[in-house]
């Protein structure tokens, strides 16, 4: 069975690359963000920001994703920002306790009365 909604990638930047995810981030998209991820980290971008302000859905397989490139990206003296997630991700970040292992930021653009209230080791 196919995602319902692709996902679809965007990547701006040489040195701190921003990679913007809009869709779904399962089973099926999984490998295309994965390839993505890979081919800046091989290229020698160690620091990505990944946009999922616009991320409607993830599955296990995408936070294994997330969690691999964010180990290699430590690897490789880098880091993997987990930008402005949307509620539902944030529930999920947090049952899996992933919320403690990566590290989530947002926009300055958000109104500090509206960003989420959150704790714990991988908010800034």
């Amino acid at each position: 069975m196919k995602s319902f909604f692709p996902l679809s990638i965007s990547v701006s930047g040489e040195a701190v690359s921003r990679v913007k995810l809009k869709g779904e981030l399962d089973v099926y998209t999984s490998p295309k963000l994965s390839a993505v991820l890979g081919d800046l980290l091989e290229q020698g971008c160690i620091h990505i920001i990944l946009d999922l302000g616009r991320l409607q859905f993830i599955d296990s397989a995408g936070l294994v994703t997330l969690v691999r490139h964010n180990e290699e990206a430590a690897r490789a003296g880098g880091s993997l920002i987990l930008l402005d997630p949307g509620a539902q991700l944030r529930k999920v970040l947090r049952l899996t306790a992933l919320d403690r292992h990566l590290r989530i930021e947002f926009s300055a653009v958000r109104n500090k009365e509206t960003a989420p209230q959150m704790k714990g080791a991988g908010y800034a």
